[in-house]
């Protein structure tokens, strides 16, 4: 199983955009920063998690992160979540009295596989981040 956690509005524009644009030469880098998030209360939630079957951790991944694309196998992944996603919680924002799906993964969002290994979605695939990492986001803190 695959457990899928958002980066929180607790992370502020300056942080997610230095994040998201780091230099890909610097992957050790930006993997140091997402873990310093990760161990940071209300910087990630767990919006809901993938049953891999794929047959490979990359393409679990993949499929995971393809599933949570707003568009790519649903109109909206978190109200009409596709084959293997479980929606954690609500699933829904509403914004004056409209219901609206959550927002597709996207880079610095972390994949947690089996409750050990951590891996963020990178601009180009996925970097890994190391295995038992504290992460209050995960119900037993990700130890």
């Amino acid at each position: 199983m695959i457990q899928i956690l958002h980066m929180t509005q607790e992370v502020g524009p300056e942080e997610q955009f230095s994040l998201r644009f780091t230099k890909a030469q610097d992957r050790e880098g930006q993997a140091s920063m997402l873990r310093d998030l990760l161990a940071r209360p209300g910087a990630y939630e767990a919006v809901a998690t993938f049953e891999g079957g794929a047959g490979s951790l990359k393409a679990d991944l993949a499929e995971a992160w393809a599933s949570t694309q707003n568009g790519a196998r649903s109109d909206s992944w978190a109200l009409r979540p596709p084959p293997g996603i479980r929606v954690i919680g609500a699933g829904c924002v509403v914004i004056d009295g409209k219901r609206l799906g959550l927002r597709s993964s996207d880079v610095g969002d972390v994949m947690v596989v089996g409750g050990r290994a951590f891996h963020a979605v990178a601009d180009l695939g996925f970097l890994p981040l190391g295995e038992g990492l504290e992460c209050p986001a995960l119900p037993d803190g990700g130890r």
